[in-house]
């Protein structure tokens, strides 16, 4: 290895260890970026992925080995009892063996929220239930929008590297934020193992109109994969060490996948996959332990350019 390479290693590891320190003991925000994986990731309880397509865009790395331009990514996914919907769009815009650039739309919806301001009288012990006046209850939603830029780049053949760039906008009832926050992430990959490192919410923040501001402190995690015989899949996953993720996925007949994931707080993850030279659909499932309804469902469905192409070819022949 030169000189050049050592010296960049160097500043690399400096800076590694500058964001490992800030990073300890810092929890997760309730940022919408959060609540932005594909259903791959969530059915392997909510891991940092190496992604083959991409669904990949908003939270995790993108395999620079596989050519996804012109693909094109839409999820749905739903919380307590459908009351929360997320909505996912992405897109390729330029993919090869060295770059890629993607970008994506996320929107959360609540609707529906009851809104009880006026709708009684206040005393020193609470509302009287003999006070409320139901005809002054009325409704609001809460809307949040995120938009992601991805970069992605290979450093000679030692690692990929990936740049996420996330502004949003967030409306409650009549106050609205914007913010900003952005990722970073190191991947390094081979046919049997796969090692990531991220670094989320760097300089992440949303700003009120009424001069309140959230300030999302940054998390790290190290996800690590080992493939058997490219039919079976293991994964294992730190995020701020102190939160452990387990999961598992099984290859059936080339183009059908089922997983199952768990965690530290025994929460339980389940899911399926299609993947086909022109379509890609998961389903996952998660059911937390502390609670008894089905919290957390989702669908997501990824066009592939390339491969829709070779087919429109085919059938027009």
């Amino acid at each position: 290895m030169n000189l050049k390479i050592n010296i960049i290693f160097k500043y690399f590891s400096f800076f590694l260890l500058v964001a490992i320190l800030n990073a300890y003991s810092i929890g997760n925000n309730n940022s919408i970026f959060q609540v932005a994986k594909d259903a791959r990731s969530n059915s392997l309880s909510g891991m940092h992925l190496l992604s083959s397509n991409v669904s990949g865009v908003f939270t995790q790395p993108i395999n620079l080995n596989d050519d996804i331009r012109g693909d094109s990514y839409f999820s749905y996914l739903s919380f307590f009892d459908n009351s929360v919907k997320v909505l996912q769009v992405a897109f390729c815009l330029k993919s090869n063996e060295k770059n890629n650039i993607s970008f994506g739309i996320i929107n959360r919806k609540i609707d529906d929220i009851s809104n009880t301001q006026i709708a009684w009288n206040y005393s020193d012990y609470g509302p009287s239930f003999n006070s409320i006046d139901y005809s002054s209850i009325s409704s609001f939603s809460d809307n949040e929008i995120g938009f992601l830029i991805s970069i992605s780049s290979r450093f000679k053949s030692l690692f990929s590297f990936n740049l996420k760039l996330k502004p949003l906008y967030h409306k409650l009832y009549s106050n609205f934020a914007y913010g900003f926050g952005a990722d970073l992430i190191f991947s390094r990959e081979s046919n049997k193992f796969n090692l990531i490192l991220g670094l989320e919410n760097l300089l992440s923040f949303k700003k009120w109109d009424n001069g309140t501001e959230e300030i999302y402190k940054p998390s790290i995690y190290l996800n690590s994969s080992y493939n058997f015989n490219q039919k079976l899949f293991i994964f294992i996953e730190s995020d701020n060490y102190s939160n452990f993720k387990y999961g598992i996925e099984h290859k059936f007949r080339k183009f059908l996948f089922i997983r199952c994931g768990y965690n530290n707080q025994q929460d339980l993850s389940l899911g399926a996959g299609i993947d086909t030279e022109v379509v890609n659909f998961n389903y996952s499932y998660v059911q937390y332990k502390d609670l008894d309804i089905p919290q957390f469902k989702q669908y997501s469905l990824t066009f592939k350019f390339k491969g829709l192409k070779n087919l429109y070819k085919d059938l027009k022949i």
